[in-house]
């Protein structure tokens, strides 16, 4: 999937505080080692060089576009190094203190392979800090895609439509990562609420979620998604806005 790094800036607020919320939490060191896993386009990358000024971060990210963007915004910062890889094609071996990784796994289908090289990166004692969207992180995101779906007539492409993202329990994700090896997990499921005054707003955030939905189709499809979405998800508004209910897993570990 081709991202547009520009949009993701701009639109990528929630994401950015909930992650700062999860870097504090994780206890950076100042002289740490830090993988950033699915780094985008380094807003926290940065953030996290800054809590580890003695320490040195590796951002990592499949998108070129995302490391590019990355690169520009922390290219005066000495402690920051990118690679454009994916997490399943990492060869770090005890190299980290730290795995931080804020709501990139959900995209990886190989999750066995990536927590196995997860593992293999970390020093002995090192710690993982991930948000990943939970179990029913969102039901109005579903409501309004399967909506977007059915108006298309369309519905043979998108069978499996809940394996597109990997969107464990907060039980399923503990027992998952202690099988993996990593000792001392804490999983802890979060709640926060979006809220949107209109429907450009919502198709601005919700455009990186879409896409695997409308990378199969033509442009004149994918409008018609875009609109048919943004349309129903003004069934769901308040006097906030439109609201959107997310629910997000923070893990935390140890090797």
């Amino acid at each position: 999937m081709k991202w547009d790094a520009e949009k993701y800036d701009r639109v990528n607020i929630q994401q950015f505080e909930s992650g700062m919320e999860l870097a504090g939490l994780a206890e950076v060191k100042k002289d740490d080692l830090i993988l950033d896993l699915g780094c985008g386009t380094g807003k926290i990358t940065a953030e996290l060089a800054n809590l580890s000024p003695e320490g040195h971060v590796v951002g990592i990210d499949p998108s070129t576009e995302m490391i590019s963007r990355a690169s520009e915004r922390c290219g005066d910062m000495k402690n920051i190094t990118f690679h454009t890889i994916p997490a399943q094609a990492m060869t770090f071996t005890d190299a980290f203190d730290l795995v931080y990784s804020n709501l990139a796994l959900q995209w990886i289908k190989e999750r066995h392979k990536a927590a196995g090289l997860i593992y293999q990166s970390l020093k002995p004692g090192g710690k993982i800090a991930f948000q990943i969207p939970g179990k029913n992180f969102c039901p109005l995101l579903f409501d309004c895609i399967y909506y977007a779906i059915n108006e298309l007539g369309i519905e043979k492409r998108y069978r499996k439509i809940n394996e597109t993202w990997y969107l464990p329990g907060k039980d399923t994700y503990e027992i998952f990562l202690r099988i993996m090896g990593f000792t001392n997990v804490r999983v802890n499921f979060n709640e926060y609420s979006l809220y949107f005054q209109n429907s450009g707003e919502v198709a601005d955030w919700w455009s990186p979620a879409l896409m695997p939905f409308l990378e199969p189709l033509d442009e004149n499809s994918r409008d018609r998604f875009r609109y048919a979405f943004t349309m129903y998800s003004e069934k769901y508004r308040n006097e906030r806005g439109i609201e959107f209910k997310l629910n997000r897993i923070f893990a935390f570990g140890e090797k």
